[in-house]
């Protein structure tokens, strides 16, 4: 997780704020869902894309991530009401979401509902078998590059978002969306 802070980032989260009518000290990171030299299982550029893409048309409203990458990039968990620009693979902002929901639990105990909020897969919510198999092979992979063996006990942080900045599709934010992956645990 390496967030991003370049002078152009910088003033496209600054019309951001404007838009939204958010204060100068608001929480705001810019970062991609993945970072490119992650790629696992065919996870790069346009995997990358297809996920930033799904945010900006608010049909991916949920990602997660190992809480051990939180650990060893020395990123601090995010909270609830802060905000994020998600990047396509190129850099450039897709779209900027609020967090609304940050949960840490065991990989096991991710529920069906935290699945679907992933976004579809050809064209349907994910079942939560399948989101399981292609987070558990992103996360062994990860588990492997960093020398230690994947445990489906492994705490995940799953962080769930509404789009509240899309430059590609309108947006109308209900002021009331709240959703978290403790009340789905199964």
């Amino acid at each position: 997780m390496r967030p991003r802070s370049e002078p152009a980032l910088d003033a496209h989260w600054a019309g951001v704020r404007a838009a939204l009518g958010l204060p100068a000290d608001a929480p705001w990171t810019a970062m991609p869902f993945a970072e490119p030299d992650e790629a696992v299982d065919g996870f790069g550029a346009d995997a990358m894309d297809e996920l930033a893409d799904l945010a900006a048309r608010s049909m991916k409203r949920g990602t997660c991530h190992l809480l051990e990458q939180f650990r060893r990039d020395g990123f601090p968990l995010r909270r609830p009401g802060d905000h994020w620009t998600v990047l396509r693979a190129d850099g450039a902002p897709a779209c900027t979401v609020r967090l609304i929901g940050v949960d840490v639990l065991p990989f096991a105990d991710v529920g069906a509902a935290f699945a679907a909020l992933e976004g579809p897969e050809q064209g349907v919510a994910p079942t939560l078998a399948a989101w399981r198999r292609v987070h558990r092979a992103f996360f062994e992979g990860q588990c492997a590059r960093w020398g230690i063996a994947f445990d489906p006990a492994l705490e995940v942080v799953c962080e769930s978002f509404i789009t509240v900045h899309s430059p590609l599709h309108p947006v109308a934010v209900p002021p009331d969306d709240r959703w978290s992956a403790a009340a789905d645990r199964s």
